[in-house]
């Protein structure tokens, strides 16, 4: 599993005190995208399972867990599984999911997934999102659309984008306005930036910057990456 940060507890990606989890890659290619940081599916941001494993469950006061990106669904094989981990293992939590794909894309399986074991891509199913789904309380759905950029809608960066709510743990009454947040990772020493930066002038990293072009190369391919971090993570929802 390719990821890029984790925040041990977050209160503008969602209700409540959430971890939230940044995958790393993502080839949509949205313009103005807050995380350009994310887009290359980079070889040195492979996590141990275990060790992530032990992390989430050593996080004290949570109440759920958000997964953005990067792009969960191009590493579905991860995320359904660390999706199936915290419901055994935290079935009081609540799961949201940042994703730049419609639900029409996900329902008819429209997506693809990188997959470790034999280094190639593959193609998404109705099955696989159904699995994933299964997991998860709320969606946030589409891809970030530059020229309907809000700051208005709760946990949406553009006004395309969709609340899809598929339990009842979760309302629409429930989520805030949008806020960010920044802290600081002892672990990593990165300052992070996370939650909506729309209308935050000072913060917009995004200005003058086209998304990347990315295909994942294999794994077992991948060079160690260029360790060209400067100290930030920026981390938006969608």
């Amino acid at each position: 599993m390719l990821l890029h940060g984790k925040i041990g507890g977050s209160s503008v990606n969602g209700p409540g005190n959430r971890i939230v989890l940044h995958f790393q890659g993502c080839d949509l290619g949205c313009v103005g995208c807050w995380n350009p940081d994310t887009h290359l599916f980079r070889g040195d941001k492979l996590v141990n399972m275990p060790d992530l494993e032990d992390w989430i469950l050593d996080q004290k006061g949570i109440t759920g867990i958000t997964f953005s990106g990067g792009e969960p669904m191009q590493q579905a094989q991860f995320f359904w599984y660390i999706t199936e981990f915290i419901k055994r293992q935290r079935p009081e939590w609540s799961l949201i999911l940042f994703t730049g794909y419609s639900i029409k894309e996900l329902e008819r399986g429209a997506f693809k997934w990188y997959r470790e074991t034999d280094a190639e891509w593959q193609q998404g199913s109705a099955k696989l999102w159904k699995e994933i789904s299964g997991n998860l309380d709320l969606v946030v759905a589409g891809r970030y659309n530059e020229s309907k950029r809000t700051n208005e809608l709760p946990l949406r960066g553009s006004t395309n984008q969709e609340l899809v709510f598929l339990t009842d743990r979760i309302k629409e009454g429930d989520l805030s306005p949008q806020e960010v947040e920044m802290t600081f990772d002892p672990e990593t020493g990165l300052v992070q930036i996370t939650g909506f930066p729309v209308g935050w002038e000072e913060y917009d990293m995004t200005k003058d910057r086209k998304p990347a072009t990315v295909e994942a190369p294999p794994l077992k391919a991948m060079a160690e990456g260029d360790d060209d971090d400067d100290g930030m993570l920026v981390g938006a929802g969608g």
